[in-house]
């Protein structure tokens, strides 16, 4: 995965929870990356998949495209309830 212009692709799965995604993407922009496009899939009656197209901005808190998708992930993660 690479970062090209600042711009990275982040596919993220799983199960849908209500309130995750508004969750998640405050989470990101807190972090100084803004969501360009967003497609959603639904998967079943219970799981989703999101893939974001973001744009890391100036003073964003991750530098690289590999630290966007864990990060992402790990927002995720948390924002379903899931995470540590």
């Amino acid at each position: 995965m690479a970062a090209v212009g600042g711009h990275v692709r982040v596919r993220v799965a799983g199960r849908r929870w209500p309130g995750r995604f508004v969750r998640a993407v405050a989470a990101m922009e807190n972090l100084r990356m803004a969501v360009l496009h967003l497609a959603v899939t639904s998967v079943g009656h219970d799981a989703v998949v999101y893939c974001f197209n973001l744009k890391m901005e100036d003073g964003c808190e991750v530098s690289t495209a590999d630290e966007v998708a864990t990060v992402v992930h790990q927002i995720f993660a948390y924002a379903a309830g899931s995470c540590c």
